[in-house]
């Protein structure tokens, strides 16, 4: 059973490398939107290392600042919980998915971009626009 609210962990006693862990799923499910839901959740309903008030003057604080909200609520429940360390891990932790996926599709159309299959998953409209053409000279040449 989830906990709506509760009392918080002692910010001293969450280890950096769980602050690692945490925000690194964070960032890897939420990869394209919804982090401020999984943050809520992870952060105050499965690890109670935030009651809903501080999440809450958290998210205000994070809308308030430039960058994205997720990052700066990253920073905020880092730096509650460990300093400086841990508002760097946590950070990592979400940005690291998000950078591993675009380096790899980066490198994978520097490597394969001549490559069909490359093209179709990094370039969709010019993919379409291909088989479009495909199409209508197949079509063309049936009549």
């Amino acid at each position: 059973m989830q906990r709506m609210t509760g009392p918080e962990r002692e910010p001293g006693r969450v280890g950096l490398g769980e602050i690692f862990g945490v925000f690194l799923w964070i960032g890897t499910i939420s990869f394209g939107g919804g982090a401020v839901g999984y943050l809520r959740q992870s952060l105050v309903l499965d690890k109670g290392w935030l009651d809903e008030a501080r999440f809450l003057s958290g998210l205000e604080l994070s809308q308030t600042l430039p960058g994205l909200n997720a990052t700066n609520m990253g920073v905020y429940v880092g730096s509650r919980l460990r300093g400086a360390a841990g508002a760097i891990l946590a950070v990592l932790g979400l940005i690291l998915p998000g950078l591993i996926l675009v380096l790899a599709l980066g490198a994978s159309y520097a490597v394969g971009h001549a490559a069909s299959a490359s093209r179709a998953v990094l370039c969709p409209r010019s993919a379409m626009a291909n088989l479009g053409e495909n199409t209508e000279k197949t079509t063309y040449e049936h009549h």
